[in-house]
């Protein structure tokens, strides 16, 4: 205050004279200069820097007291051997509070670890641990700046307390304590090879980072922790070892892979256990890039495509397989996939590189699944275009022609557009075809035209190695006439829409194999050109009241196959397929039942119902008796080569008949097959077979055989 009064009665008399503003400036800068002057004089008001609230400091526990006053002599005893000493207080396992002395703190780790072997030197066997870790320490005392902290530690004989319960106590809770309240988890490369080896820490709890519940994968936080809390329970009473705690860390990483996430690790980082408390650490295995490798043809956009979504996301088993299903979809696409580690701790980088891109597929094929009366033998030549705008599209065009007699070529072109999980497509094709094998009708003249055009689009839902399901929605136009020379004898012309769901799905063990379809065709009378509910009254069918099959019908379709496999060499296939409507149908929508896709004993058509159905069981052998040897090209014999034993069976039922015509059939037969197949090179397949009963084939064959040969360039 005497300073002050003095500093004021400076001020006026320096002010005299000058001006307002002048006088204000003086009087201020006078008022200032006691508070700088005294803030940098020792001793005075606030002269003690401020501890933060954590400092970096590196320090070794000497004791762990329940009675304060041993804590005091212990430091007193340091302080005297010239260590620098801090305590602090802390709860124990069982809710006592404790007292903790440590030495430090130490600059760098080495200058502490030089300490604590000087310190074990002189025999002070309660000295356990070197920390780092934050604190602020509930007291520091000060040591003179001459002494070193490698002072020479006082001798056992100036410990504290050695005889009464308290410092018996101490000991024991000088061990437990330090290990459930500092233990240091070193880096990996640091850690013991074996699951026993190396110090041990009586976990208290876990605590869990990075871990978020995933409902889709069914992955709940409040699992992991009971886990980990069962493993609390179940330690051992002197605790685990590191190993031992990644050990319960490769359990959590299980319980990860177990639900789909191939790449997630729970990890135990080095840290500094305090409490009890160990830290582990969930890198669930985020997609950060995708690289695409050795493309050509395909853009890298296009093939990262599918992966896009994926980005930032954990990786899971399910979303990698279905990006990658979809890629290999692309046609004559064949790429792999493989992990690498990412920018970021936890991150991973997908690489895609490319094996094959077939700029085109080229297949020639010659069978005998045609009709007597327009050609029993055909050769199909099918040309596809893959990515030929480089949005993975294809272009398809095919011919085919008949033999014996040569009086049918048929021939079409395909397009399809794939845009994410969808695709557009569209068509046309076109049939024309004379009907003769009898002389009666080749003096006749009959032709015939089919023409056909649909546009579609595509919907993939699941695309996954053990399960596939998509959806496809269409409207196709279809005319089909019938003339002589000089006449029409009869047309059809439709305009159909569908819905169709396909599936597939595999067994996780490979025994069993399913695929399957739904669908519903509606048509649509007066549409599209397509003809009016009574045929126009030039329908190709006539039902038993003189009522014209029409336009307008509702059809349901289904089709499955189940393929099981018996053993290493025998599998067994089951076969469904069939329709159902209440409408009268021209032959464009009908069942037809015989021929190579259902009843093998009878001929091409040997039946169209309105109603209809076939089953076949088919008992499939792996190249009996030398399925294991090799081939030239590496293959086995099992691989390439399958003799088959089936029974074929079809029923099927006419809406509104007519005099002459049945309304109910049934067919059945069995017989022999031989397949041969490298794949995507060779494909060939022989049938023979025999109907069972006495009705007989209208071409007068019997056993029935059919042959296809495909080859792929």
């Amino acid at each position: 205050m005497r300073i002050r009064s003095i500093l004021a009665a400076c001020s006026r008399i320096l002010a005299r004279g000058l001006s307002k503003p002048g006088r204000l400036l003086i009087t201020a800068v006078l008022w200032l200069l006691p508070a700088l002057v005294l803030a940098q004089m020792p001793g005075t008001g606030d002269d003690q820097p401020d501890i933060p609230e954590f400092v970096d400091q590196h320090v070794i526990q000497v004791g762990a007291f329940a009675d304060p006053a041993n804590a005091d002599q212990l430091l007193e005893a340091l302080k005297r051997g010239g260590v620098p000493t801090l305590t602090r207080s802390t709860v124990d396992g069982t809710g006592q509070s404790l007292t903790l002395v440590q030495a430090g703190p130490y600059v760098s780790r080495s200058e502490a670890l030089s300490a604590k072997a000087a310190l074990e030197a002189d025999g002070w066997s309660g000295i356990v641990r070197t920390e780092s870790f934050p604190v602020r320490p509930s007291s520091i005392e000060s040591v003179p700046a001459q002494q070193s902290s490698s002072a020479h530690p006082p001798s056992p004989d100036a410990r504290v307390g050695g005889t009464d319960a308290d410092l018996v106590q101490n000991q024991a809770q000088l061990f437990a304590q330090a290990e459930r309240d500092l233990f240091e988890v070193p880096p990996v490369m640091e850690r013991p090879l074996g699951m026993e080896e190396g110090p041990r820490v009586v976990v208290g709890s876990f605590a869990l980072f990075g871990a978020v519940d995933r409902e889709k994968q069914d992955l709940w936080v409040s699992d992991l922790e009971a886990i980990l809390a069962g493993h609390v329970r179940s330690q051992p009473s002197d605790g685990y070892t590191i190993n031992q705690i990644q050990g319960i860390a490769d359990e959590i990483t299980r319980h990860y892979r177990e639900r789909g996430f191939i790449i997630a690790q729970a990890i135990v980082p080095a840290q500094v256990v305090r409490d009890g408390v160990v830290s582990l650490r969930i890198l669930e295995g985020t997609l950060e890039d995708v690289r695409v490798e050795n493309n050509q043809r395909y853009k890298a956009k296009v093939i990262e495509g599918p992966f896009r979504r994926l980005r930032g996301y954990p990786i899971t088993q399910g979303s990698i397989e279905r990006a990658l299903l979809d890629v290999q979809d692309f046609p004559g696409l064949t790429v792999f996939g493989t992990f690498t580690q990412g920018d970021e701790l936890g991150n991973t980088d997908l690489i895609i590189r490319v094996r094959e891109e077939d700029r085109f597929y080229f297949t020639s094929s010659v069978d005998n699944y045609g009709s007597e009366f327009t050609g029993e033998y055909r050769l199909l030549l099918d040309f596809q275009l893959n990515n030929l705008f480089g949005v993975a599209d294809q272009v398809a065009a095919y011919i085919l022609q008949t033999f014996e007699p040569d009086n049918g070529t048929y021939g079409g072109l395909n397009f399809k557009f794939p845009f994410g999980r969808n695709a557009i497509g569209f068509g046309a094709s076109t049939n024309q075809f004379d009907i003769g094998g009898l002389e009666s009708l080749t003096a006749l003249g009959v032709e015939g035209t089919v023409d056909q055009a649909d546009i579609y689009w595509e919907r993939t839902f699941a695309n996954g190695r053990f399960f596939g399901a998509s959806g496809r929605l269409g409207i196709a136009t279809k005319k089909a006439v019938t003339e002589i020379p000089g006449a029409v004898l009869n047309e059809d012309n439709l305009a159909v829409a569908s819905l169709a769901f396909d599936f597939y799905s595999a067994s996780r063990k490979g025994r069993g194999f399913s695929v399957g379809s739904i669908a519903v065709h509606i048509g649509m009378p007066d549409t599209l050109g397509s003809m009016d509910g009574s045929g126009d009254g030039v329908s190709s069918r006539i039902g038993g009241d003189g009522e014209r099959a029409g336009g307008s019908f509702e059809i349901y379709k289904f089709n499955f196959q189940h393929l099981r496999r018996l053993g290493a060499n025998n599998s067994m296939l089951l076969r469904l397929d069939g329709q159902w409507t209440d409408d009268i149908l021209v032959a464009l929508e009908q069942y037809s039942i015989g021929g190579p896709l259902n009843v093998r004993a009878y001929t091409v058509a040997e039946a169209l119902v309105d109603i209809g159905a076939s089953a076949t069981l088919e008992w499939i052998i792996n190249a009996p008796g030398f399925s294991d040897k090799r081939t030239k090209g590496g293959r086995t014999w099992g691989e390439i080569f399958q003799v088959s034993l089936y029974v074929d069976y079809a029923y099927g039922e006419l809406n509104n008949p007519r005099v002459i015509e049945e309304p109910t059939v049934d067919y059945s037969g069995y017989g022999l097959g031989l397949q041969f197949n490298v794949p995507g090179t060779f494909y060939a397949r022989f049938d023979v077979a025999s109907p069972i009963g006495s009705r007989v084939t209208t071409n007068d064959r019997d056993p029935q055989y059919y042959f296809r040969m495909t080859y792929t360039f």
